[in-house]
């Protein structure tokens, strides 16, 4: 009983507290409750060893709600002409800046851009006179050279017809040393000619005239046939 007393002070000390007070987390789907323990038994009896026996019961937590206000339907604002004008002088006033901005925009945009051609068309410029210069000098640099490469192209020249010459002459003297063996080859394969063409012309006679025998005697054979038939 002297420790249900002891949990009961304290309980009643926390509640009676003048601390901040604690309100603890309830999930939405379930209501607070209060908790009051009672002690279970009866006066003057004594203390059973082992523990205490008690009772707990739960009661719906009192929630002060706010009592709740009517709403006010909200009152229509009559708009007059003046509004109207306002509001469209306003909306061309804001028109009338963007497409000042937007002009503004494009005159920085195309300032910009004149300034990049210009600064190109200078870059082209100098790289234009620098390809110069350096055409002039490689120019002047060819033309020194250029005498003396038509020195060396002459003297080449030169040398090639000297060559030339000499491998002339020494065609010449094959050529006809190889002239006289081609006419000697092609009156060899003259003469070779007209023996095979000879004996091809007495092949052929000799085909012929073993025709004419033949010919002759199947004329013979016929006749002898034709006798034997009409004895």
């Amino acid at each position: 009983m002297s420790q249900v007393c002891n949990w009961l002070s304290v309980f009643l000390c926390l509640r009676e507290s003048t601390k901040k007070p604690i309100y603890h987390k309830v999930h939405p789907n379930r209501g607070a409750f209060d908790a009051v323990i009672l002690w279970k038994g009866k006066e003057g009896a004594k203390e059973k060893v082992g523990g205490l026996a008690y009772e707990v019961i739960l009661k719906p937590a009192t929630v002060n709600e706010a009592p709740l206000r009517p709403v006010t339907p909200p009152k229509e604002k009559v708009i007059s002409e003046a509004d109207i004008l306002n509001k469209l002088k306003k909306a061309e006033e804001r028109r009338l800046s963007l497409e000042a901005q937007r002009l503004e925009q494009l005159a920085k945009e195309r300032a910009k851009a004149q300034e990049i051609v210009a600064k190109a068309q200078e870059e082209s410029k100098i790289f234009s006179e620098e390809t110069e210069k350096k055409l002039r000098k490689a120019m002047e640099a060819n033309k020194e050279n250029r005498e003396t490469q038509i020195n060396a192209l002459r003297e080449r020249l030169r040398e090639h017809a000297t060559h030339i010459q000499e491998v002339c002459k020494a065609s010449e003297s094959m050529n006809r040393a190889s002239e006289e063996k081609i006419i000697t080859k092609m009156e060899t394969a003259l003469k070779n000619r007209e023996e095979q063409y000879r004996a091809l012309q007495e092949r052929l006679q000799e085909h012929e005239r073993r025709i004419e025998e033949v010919r002759r005697n199947k004329q013979n054979i016929e006749q002898q046939v034709v006798s034997e038939g009409q004895a």
